[in-house]
Formats: structure tokens, sequence, C-alpha cells
């Protein structure tokens, strides 16, 4: 239950009342500021209340409703740069209860920089496939 309510933090955020919320889709190359960018507008998607401290509950909450959300649209207005967002969140919930912005931006860069295999600084179309 928890690995599919995380799921929907990676997949979804859906909502045309999020649409300011997320960079535009590269459908090149993403840049290393583009993904702190879009790490930014996912926490601030799920951050219900704000105050710059990610909950458990927020992210869960958040993100069963932004699944159904995306699930009725079938568009991502907030896409990630891979499936980390999961697996991130399951291995930080399972030791605390709380991500702030710096640690979610941390761990979306850690996995930046394992999916840039030339380390120039941008992930291309084949670097994200090839991290699938």
């Amino acid at each position: 239950m928890i690995k599919t309510i995380l799921l929907s933090v990676t997949i979804v955020l859906a909502s045309p009342a999020l649409a300011h919320l997320s960079p535009p889709v590269a459908e090149g190359v993403i840049s290393r500021q583009e993904a702190v960018e879009r790490a930014d507008h996912l926490f601030d998607a799920l951050d219900a209340n704000h105050d710059g401290i990610l909950t458990r509950h927020e992210a869960m909450r958040e993100g069963m409703r932004l699944r159904a959300e995306r699930a009725s649209t079938g568009v991502d207005v907030a896409p990630g740069i891979g499936g980390h967002t999961e697996r991130f969140f399951e291995h930080r919930f399972a030791r605390e209860r709380t991500i702030t912005r710096a640690e979610f931006e941390q761990g979306m860069l850690a996995h930046f920089d394992r999916m840039d295999r030339n380390h120039d600084g941008v992930l291309t179309p084949d670097e994200r496939a090839e991290a699938q």
C-alpha cells in the first residue's frame, strides 16, 4: 500500500491547478539546474501546508490525490528525473518522518549524478532511458 502511494509521487501531479508549479517538460536534455527546479516544484506540490517540511502524511495524502488526478487527465505537470522519488521516500521515511527541501533536492541530485554517465551536467534521453 505504501509503495503504491509513494509511486504516485513519482508519476503524478496532473492537476491543471498545479500547472504553475512545474517547469516545462524537456523533450531533450535536462540540466542539473532543471533537475533542482523540478525537485523544488515537486516538493512544493507535496508540501501541503508549505512549511518547508514534507511529512510522510503529506506525501501519502497528496500522492494519492495527485495520482487520481493524473489518471483522469493523463498529464504529468511536474515530471521528475526518473523513478528515484519513490525509492527516496521509501528509504527516507523508513528512518524518519520528515524530509526538508534541502534533503529532497540532495536526493534528486544524487540520482541525477548517477544517471549522468559522462558527467557533463545534463541528462540526455539516452542516459535517462539507460537508467530505467
